[in-house]
């Protein structure tokens, strides 16, 4: 243990505590920290970034500090935010700062040459305390700060390495670099708007902004969105006499001009373009940036903004060919959302010409929070369509089948054949698209969008207290409610227990429980055929008696599988107000089922999750509520580029054995592997299956995450 001790700051980093030991005591860093510096000392990170659990162990046993305090003195403390983890580029996560580190000179100079922590963040770029942008530079070399491993020495008597010598006649001495200027930045300005606001995200570990309509985003996901618009504002920046502006932007403040050519590096869009950029070059692209996520909460809000539709075209393409997730549903939906018009769709060309063949993107970009299919009956309810907005014969005829597939739709990008199959309808994706194109264009004009949205966002807010999906899964067909009951139903009904009443009466009940038609789901030959008029006729003179007797069969065969819901649920317009009631019609039958164990899950949930067959499917089950899937979703997040079961295991704590069967689960889910491995236990890669799914889990990884740990939304 070495003999003279310091105390380390609350806010000082590794890096600087060392130093001071080393001057104190006369000897070199590597006598504290075990490391040679001389080893990769061009391309080696400072230990504040890159230290690891032997070293911080080897400098505890010379200090007598805990390791956990040292690892406090790093980036690690910034892990919950994304930030620990500083050797990605500018393209992936949340950025940190990859080569060099701001300094403040009059903190050092007050603080007797002692470094703080935040500085080594790229997102903190100006000191608050005196109200001043970091500088980043050696005012003697002009070399990067603390940009390798080997440490700066604290004054010029002190220990210098030979390497620094050849770089600086100074060796970047800390005492030098605290005579450098630093420019003053006025705190009224949009730069330090934009600073505060990134200094809050961080403390808080998230926030509620524009762009995200309302809801709580974590820190990490906030950053990952900035960091894409950042690196596309550099490229924006454009360059009069060497001095970079943003055209079209905010203006950052007066501070700018005390800017010179010298504090400005081209930049272009390759990784090693944009680590190069100075501290005040990334505040000015930092507060571009930021303006956009606080301001802007729809595509109309970019409109005469630096984001033009030819830069946002741009980086739309970006994130259609990279590899990496790179931002939240929410910034997609802000991007997307210029290309269509008001509506979401073009609806006639220059000669007048309908075009809809397009409408049902409209229906993905409409929100960023989408329902369940489990909440939708296969046929829409009746009080939906009596007061739908008028439409032509043709949409009409199939507005009940299509209405459910629409609010299902919207703000997902899912696979129409396979959420028709969800609803019991056998069509090809084709078919259902040019359905549902015609149902949000047609020549009644585009009504039927905006009270399919309305009603979108009532079913989100006072979602119904009924299961669909679980009791379509329970009874696919009309024949599998059983013959239960049904001399008690004819008995009811005055009629003798024929075939005809049994194919009827199951088919009623069968409807009543599922929300299905069966007369358009199964089958077209019975809309119009006599077996069509027989039921119709049969449903429209049912007596009260069979009515209700035939609810309490339906309310039975719920309790039989332990499901303590409404037989049916019909939503309620008022139109008075214009508007859906905040609770529609339940009925229940029985009137005292007399059981207290009921619970609203069941196995048949689990099992539509676990046989999703696409991503986009297997993720937006997660979102409906499916607890273990999100868990599972999100721990493959998280792991998704370890090398080795090993090792995703010990990010989590847990078995590399419950990790493999985590990653079976999903791969039977999703009918393929997620991972491709040369040998059974060697280093595995995603596969395109398990990339897709990368990208529509980190894409929702907040709600994921809330999901799966089951904690109570965050306050607006």
């Amino acid at each position: 243990m070495i003999p003279i001790q310091a105390d380390l700051l609350h806010d000082e980093s590794l890096d600087s505590w060392i130093e001071l030991l080393a001057d104190l005591n006369g000897c070199r860093p590597r006598h504290i920290t075990g490391r040679n510096d001389t080893i990769n000392k061009d391309k080696a990170l400072p230990l504040t970034r890159s230290v690891d659990d032997p070293s911080l162990l080897y400098i505890s046993e010379c200090t007598g500090v805990d390791p956990d305090r040292l690892a406090e003195a790093t980036l690690r403390r910034y892990k919950p935010v994304g930030l620990a983890n500083v050797t990605r580029d500018s393209s992936t996560g949340s950025w940190s700062q990859v080569r060099g580190t701001g300094y403040c000179p009059t903190c050092l100079i007050d603080d007797d040459l002692r470094w703080k922590l935040p500085w080594h963040l790229r997102w903190i770029n100006i000191c608050e305390e005196h109200h001043t942008v970091l500088r980043d530079n050696c005012p003697a070399c002009g070399s990067r700060a603390r940009d390798t491993r080997t440490h700066h020495p604290r004054t010029t008597g002190s220990r210098i390495s030979a390497w620094r010598l050849r770089r600086c006649i100074h060796g970047c001495a800390t005492e030098i670099l605290a005579q450098n200027t630093a420019h003053t930045i006025e705190i009224h300005s949009a730069a330090y708007d934009a600073h505060s606001s990134l200094t809050r995200i961080l403390h808080t570990n998230g926030a509620s902004c524009a762009y995200t309509d309302g809801e709580f985003l974590s820190a990490e996901s906030i950053l990952t969105d900035a960091s894409l618009l950042t690196r596309h504002a550099l490229n924006a920046m454009t360059y009069v006499d060497g001095v970079g502006t943003i055209p079209d932007s905010p203006d950052p403040g007066a501070w700018t001009q005390q800017l010179s050519q010298s504090d400005f590096v081209s930049t272009p869009m390759g990784r090693s373009g944009v680590s190069e950029v100075t501290t005040p070059q990334f505040l000015i692209a930092q507060t571009a940036a930021i303006g956009i996520l606080t301001t802007a909460s729809s595509g109309r809000d970019l409109v005469d903004t630096w984001l033009s539709p030819s830069r946002i075209t741009h980086i739309i393409d970006h994130l259609r060919r990279t590899n990496h997730a790179t931002c939240t549903v929410h910034l997609e939906r802000l991007l997307s959302w210029r290309r269509p018009p008001q509506t979401g769709t073009v609806l006639s060309d220059r000669l007048g010409r309908r075009r809809p063949q397009h409408s049902a993107k409209a229906l993905t970009n409409a929100t960023t929070r989408a329902i369940d299919a489990m909440n939708l009956p296969s046929c829409i309810w009746r009080q939906v369509r009596d007061n739908a907005p008028e439409l032509p014969d043709r949409v009409t005829r199939l507005f009940p089948l299509t209405a459910p597939i629409a609010l299902a739709s919207m703000g997902r990008k899912p696979d129409y054949k396979r959420l028709a199959q969800e609803f019991g309808l056998d069509y090809n994706a084709d078919e259902i698209r040019y359905a549902l194109n015609h149902l949000i264009s047609n020549e009644h004009g585009n009504e039927i969008f905006n009270y399919l949205q309305n009603l979108h966002a009532h079913l989100l807010s006072c979602p119904p207290p009924i299961d669909y999906r679980r009791r379509r899964h329970l009874f696919p067909a009309p024949s599998d409610i059983g013959r239960n009951h049904t001399r008690l139903l004819a008995r009811a009904a005055n009629t003798y227990l024929t075939t005809a009443f049994t194919w009827k009466i199951q088919r009623y009940i069968w409807q009543l429980l599922t929300g299905s038609d069966p007369l358009v789901t199964y089958g077209a030959a019975l809309l119009h055929g006599p077996a069509a008029y027989s039921y119709r006729k049969f449903v429209l003179t049912m007596p009260v008696d069979l009515q209700d007797k035939s609810g309490e069969v339906a309310q039975r065969l719920l309790l039989k599988h332990r499901i303590g819901e409404p037989t049916s649920y019909t939503p309620q317009f008022s139109m008075n107000t214009g508007a859906w009631a905040p609770f529609g019609r339940e009925e229940r039958y029985l009137p005292d089922i007399g059981r207290t164990d009921l619970r609203r899950t069941s196995l048949s949930l689990t099992l539509a999750a676990s046989t999703a067959g696409d991503p986009e499917e297997l993720v937006h089950l997660a979102l409906a509520g499916e607890k273990i899937a999100a868990l599972r979703l999100c721990r493959f997040a998280d792991s998704a580029h370890c090398k080795l079961d090993g090792d995703a295991a010990a990010m989590f704590g847990v078995r590399p054995t419950q990790i493999h069967r985590e990653y079976t689960y999903l791969a039977k889910a999703l009918g393929t592997d997620v991972f491709t491995r040369d040998t059974s236990h060697g280093p595995r890669q995603l596969t395109p299956t398990g990339t897709s799914l990368y990208h529509l889990a980190r894409a929702n990884i907040d709600r994921l995450r809330q999901i799966a740990s089951c904690e109570p939304p965050r306050p607006t």
